[in-house]
């Protein structure tokens, strides 16, 4: 595999593995999987329903059990949100 770059292309390599300094979600556990979801759907989590001060992060619906419940899920990187902090957790409602 090779990576072509023309003199025109900029490449940006972040020191911190992907997180800015807004503080976005690295890594996510689904502790609760809930039910009615499918492969596929894109989850918001609003202000209200974090444990702390993070906004602005959707997910997307990577895998699900028998009854729809979240099992997995996929962040990506436009969706990781700002002000997260470790340990907070988020609640769909």
């Amino acid at each position: 595999m090779a990576l072509n770059l023309s003199r025109n292309t900029k490449v940006y390599v972040s020191s911190v593995n992907g997180v800015g300094a807004t503080s976005g979600i690295r890594t996510v556990t689904v502790t609760t999987a809930g039910s009615g979801h499918a492969v596929g759907d894109r989850i918001t989590f609003g202000a209200a329903e974090t444990s702390q001060n993070g906004e602005g992060l959707r997910v997307i619906v990577s895998a699900v059990n028998g009854s729809g419940g979240v099992t997995e899920v996929h962040i990506p990187n436009n969706y990781r949100g700002k002000l997260f902090t470790q340990g907070e957790d988020c609640t769909q409602a």
